[in-house]
């Protein structure tokens, strides 16, 4: 009796001491548009917490839910932050959007997942990996989907180096920033080119992006190898004194130019007629 379990779980919702149990029955019997606009309501006056809208969004459509109220909670959770709604949010647009049952993927709404990629709240916790992995099955569709956006959200991460992990297996943004590079090197090399010139504290971060660090069982594959050498050694030899000293570190550890070697053959030549 669908009508009297929409009911049940409204009065167990409004009681203040029963509201958990409306929660939980919710999480293991169904949800409804009636049930999710009252929890919506509940969470906007501070009432339950975002967790109260994770782990049922892959019966969401089979339970009449539209599109356009996942986008109403999922904004609202944007825009009201608790310590884990970027957590929910992520999880709940990669079960909706990206996990259809007939393989298909859903036209992800634009504007409002750029923002949920972009939320600086999600960098500053990068170490989480579920939501790291949603959020990548989230940012792959989005990049087939707008592929004019690849640039902006290039910058956004390249922005945030600071808060990610060294370890590419372990930071789903900086593998992201990898695929956007290798599609557009020069455009990319000149938003790189732009944050070594000046005095962000996310220098550091991006060489280490840039460059080869084996912390894990091989060496890492540094960025630097997927720009353009003449691109780099242009910028090199404009200002070659400090532009040869800072970028070194960054550089692939070889001189075979089929392998990367050719930007590092080229600092270390000019380098050495500096001398």
């Amino acid at each position: 009796d669908r009508a009297r379990w929409e009911r049940l779980i409204l009065k167990f919702l409004d009681n203040d001491s029963l509201r958990s149990i409306g929660v939980e029955c919710v999480w293991r019997s169904g949800i409804s548009e009636r049930v999710l606009r009252k929890m919506l309501d509940l969470y906007c006056k501070g009432s339950i917490y975002s967790r109260a809208f994770g782990g049922f969004w892959l019966s969401a459509r089979e339970n009449g839910i539209s599109q356009e109220l996942v986008e109403e909670i999922v904004r609202t959770l944007l825009d009201q932050k608790d310590n884990q709604s970027l957590s929910v949010c992520v999880e709940l647009v990669q079960d909706y959007f990206c996990h259809n049952k007939e393989g298909k993927k859903e036209l992800l709404p634009e504007g409002l997942i750029f923002k949920l990629l972009t939320s600086p709240g999600f960098f500053e916790n990068d170490h989480n990996t579920m939501s790291g992995y949603y959020w990548h099955v989230i940012a792959k569709q989005f990049r087939e989907q707008y592929p004019a956006r690849d640039l902006e959200l290039f910058s956004v991460i390249l922005g945030n180096l600071h808060n990610l992990s060294s370890i590419r297996s372990m930071s789903y943004p900086s593998q992201i920033a990898d695929e956007i590079t290798k599609n557009y090197p020069k455009d990319t090399w000149k938003l790189v080119s732009a944050a070594l010139e000046g005095e962000s504290r996310n220098k550091y971060y991006i060489l280490t992006w840039l460059g080869e660090f084996g912390f894990e069982d091989g060496p890492e594959i540094g960025a630097i190898r997927y720009f353009d050498p003449q691109d780099v050694m242009s910028w090199v030899r404009a200002k070659p004194d400090e532009r040869a000293k800072l970028i070194r570190d960054a550089l692939p550890k070889t001189l075979d130019e089929s392998a990367g070697g050719k930007v590092t053959r080229g600092v270390e030549d000019l380098s050495l007629r500096l001398i």
